[in-house]
């Protein structure tokens, strides 16, 4: 797949751009500097085609050759860009503009915390006056800091830690004003500026832990302190749930601009079939009567997004009992080994980085196995993100130093593969190709000498982890693994595991959880 040289189509293409703008020894050089650039790169095909399609949408040709031939980091830039990323290629084939921007080493490298974003973005969005140019306007900043953050993985090679944090810091922001815009919106919609009744949003999963990916759905959940008919029109809740109908529509929905976030609330208490928001009585009530092991799992990684700072505090002070309790009747490890073998039994590919034996996921349970373990004495390992967490336990002795150190490893491992397939395509991706031009790519932006070593490296990674994981969490028999029911003989057997699944998991026909998990055992 690897090219050695620029082909001929493409050198004609720049030629015929560049007719009677740029002499032709500086057109020479340019093209020399350029295939200078590839041979440190793993450079194909498509890798040439993104660099054409850059090149041929620049508004002054001669401006962009001589600039790029006095700051050479200008072409390396560049051929990081359309070797690394179609997804950015894209950004910038849409944007030239761009380029003059993100160039700057100022720009590139500037500090972008989540004070930096909200201020920007507030001052983006005020200068339109619809709320449809505003969301827009929105989608036109994501694209633009998506470029820099972008940038700085494959180009300037910054950590993984400061990557999903930017990431993380921009879905924060940009989550929080859309939902303002999105309140106002509905408050609008009924003739009211403003109510005394509070809410919260709070996110989940890998926003939640501030380790936000290039393509993660963002999960959310909605409350408010109570309900009350609001200047004798309308009840609170109504406003709430129209708000975040609102914001998953303007999240989510596909436009010239692109999309924001995938957006997903059903991790709120009942799921899907539940009311999009409830009172923060009947969160509490829920948690405290019929919260399931795996959403024990789940809350570690809440976190306040926006609304009121102090009702997420109250309540989140009131569910932390159900964390973290004082003593289990029930060891939260065999809920995350019965959830583990769920999700094997629906994930079956070896190529899956996330669910496979030995990877993502396995870190992740380990660690939050430990947590729900100690978090209910040690207060200071209560934290949502992966590192910090690896941090946490080894500082206090509940994760061994060398296992502390495989799993920070091979986390980061997993992790910036994982990115660079997502950042290629804009892909919500966890797979790992096997062979091709994808892998032979991957394994050379990680710095292997060939594919080879990387499949063997990546083989090495899973099986560590998975050792430290059945040392933690066990190591599951196959008895356990057996579901006899599917052996035996029923005259009605799609309605025998109907009422089965009903008695085992308290759901009825409708997902909605019926009785709580006392009543089931």
């Amino acid at each position: 797949f690897r090219q050695k040289f620029l082909t001929k189509d493409f050198t004609t293409k720049i030629i015929e751009k560049a007719a009677g703008k740029v002499p032709q020894n500086v057109l020479e050089d340019f093209l020399s500097c350029i295939e200078k650039e590839t041979a440190r790169h793993y450079f194909t095909k498509s890798s040439e085609s993104n660099l054409l399609r850059i090149i041929q949408n620049q508004f002054d040709i001669a401006f962009f050759i001589n600039e790029c031939l006095k700051y050479p980091h200008q072409i390396e830039i560049l051929i990081s860009l359309s070797n690394n990323s179609n997804y950015l290629t894209d950004i910038l084939v849409r944007n030239p503009e761009y380029f003059h921007w993100i160039i700057n080493p100022s720009v590139l490298e500037q500090k972008t915390d989540y004070k930096y974003f909200k201020e920007n973005l507030e001052n983006t969005v005020s200068s339109f006056r619809s709320f449809d140019s505003k969301v827009n306007a929105i989608r036109n900043f994501k694209r633009k800091e998506i470029l820099r953050i972008g940038l700085k993985d494959i180009h300037l090679k910054v950590d993984l830690k400061n990557i999903t944090g930017y990431l993380s810091n921009l879905a924060n922001s940009i989550s929080a004003i859309l939902f303002d815009l999105c309140y106002k919106e509905i408050l609008n919609k009924y003739s009211l500026e403003k109510t005394t009744r509070k809410y919260v949003l709070f996110s989940l999963g890998k926003l939640g832990g501030n380790e936000l990916n290039y393509s993660s759905d963002i999960d959310l959940v909605a409350f408010y302190d109570k309900n009350s008919l609001i200047n004798k029109k309308i009840y609170y809740n109504q406003i709430l749930s129209e708000t975040i109908l609102l914001f998953i529509d303007s999240a989510s929905r596909k436009t010239g601009a692109g999309f924001l976030y995938r957006v997903d609330f059903r991790l709120r208490p009942e799921g899907r079939n539940a009311p999009l928001c409830g009172s923060y009585l009947e969160f509490l009530r829920y948690y405290e009567m019929r919260g399931e092991d795996w959403e024990r799992q789940m809350l570690i990684k809440a976190n306040f997004l926006c609304g009121s700072g102090s009702l997420y505090k109250k309540f989140y002070n009131s569910v932390s009992r159900f964390i973290y309790p004082a003593t289990f009747s029930v060891s939260p490890i065999e809920q995350i080994k019965k959830l583990k073998t769920s999700i094997e039994q629906r994930s079956k590919s070896d190529e899956n980085i996330k669910f496979v034996s030995g990877g993502i996921r396995d870190i992740e349970f380990s660690l939050q196995a430990l947590q729900l373990l100690n978090g209910g004495k040690d207060l200071s390992i209560r934290t949502g993100n992966s590192l910090d967490t690896i941090d946490k336990l080894s500082n206090k002795n509940i994760l061994a130093k060398e296992e502390a150190e495989i799993f920070n490893s091979v986390y980061i491992f997993y992790r910036r593969a994982e990115h660079y397939l997502q950042l290629m395509n804009d892909q919500q991706t966890h797979a790992i190709p096997a062979e091709g031009e994808m892998a032979e790519k991957l394994a050379h932006y990680l710095k292997f000498n060939d594919l080879k070593s990387f499949k063997e490296h990546l083989h090495l990674s899973k099986g560590k982890v998975q050792s430290i994981y059945n040392s933690i969490v066990g190591i599951e028999t196959s008895s356990d693994n057996k579901n006899n029911f599917d052996k035996l003989i029923f005259s009605d057997f799609k309605r025998a595991k109907t009422n089965f699944e009903f008695l085992r998991t308290g759901k009825s026909l409708f997902d909605k959880k019926q009785f709580d998990n006392r009543t089931t055992s």
